[in-house]
């Protein structure tokens, strides 16, 4: 009985041996395979993010194309405003000098007063 025990445990101690490599065997081969995963999500990562800068530059982009844009068309809408007021301002002037010319020397008159007042003041 005792020869028989002897030759079991270095049986049991063996396979007990072999298990572990195999443990440890399967755990280098998953960490190698994560490893792959790891640097291959990495690269779409780096793919992906290149991506979305270039379709944020792009739209950075456009969206600054679309703002000169609308700014050249409102100066030139307000140029045209101007220069339909001053056109009309000078028919009005033309049409009605007389008005005009009494509006000023109202204006130059209530200037005088304001500036002859404000001087009596001190």
């Amino acid at each position: 009985m005792g020869i028989a025990s002897n030759q079991a445990t270095p049986q049991l101690s063996d396979d007990i041996g072999e298990r572990e490599r195999l443990a440890a065997e399967d755990i280098r081969s998953d960490l190698n395979e994560l490893r792959y995963e790891v640097k291959a999500l990495t690269r779409a990562l780096r793919r992906y993010g290149s991506l979305r800068a270039a379709d944020f530059s792009e739209q950075a982009t456009r969206m600054g194309h679309n703002f000169a844009d609308d700014t050249c068309e409102a100066i030139s809408d307000m140029r045209h405003t101007l220069v339909e007021a001053e056109s009309e301002l000078r028919h009005n002037l033309r049409s009605h000098p007389a008005l005009w010319t009494g509006a000023l020397l109202g204006m130059f008159g209530l200037g005088v007063l304001v500036t002859s007042s404000i001087g009596r003041r001190d």
